[in-house]
């Protein structure tokens, strides 16, 4: 994943989460900001970072599109989009 990839990511991200229904809302978007900004040097661990990054976008979508007037709300939600690192 290219430097233009991963910028859009992180504009994916911070984007979306502006919508993100948590009260946490304002935590999360530093706390992303800040791993992404400790994580500027590409290492061996950035790939999987980056399909963290990925799965996270995908579960943040599935929220921040909601549409708050409906009564019928559907979220799938994976059984592991995270997994524990080693």
């Amino acid at each position: 994943m290219g430097r233009q990839q991963v910028l859009s990511l992180y504009k994916n991200i911070i984007r979306n989460l502006e919508s993100y229904p948590s009260k946490n809302r304002l935590k999360i978007i530093a706390e992303v900001k800040l791993e992404f900004r400790q994580n500027l040097q590409p290492t061996v661990n950035t790939p999987k970072l980056l399909n963290e990054a990925q799965a996270s976008l995908s579960s943040i979508l599935q929220y921040s599109t909601l549409n708050s007037n409906s009564s019928h709300w559907s979220v799938d939600l994976e059984k592991n989009p995270l997994p524990k690192g080693d």
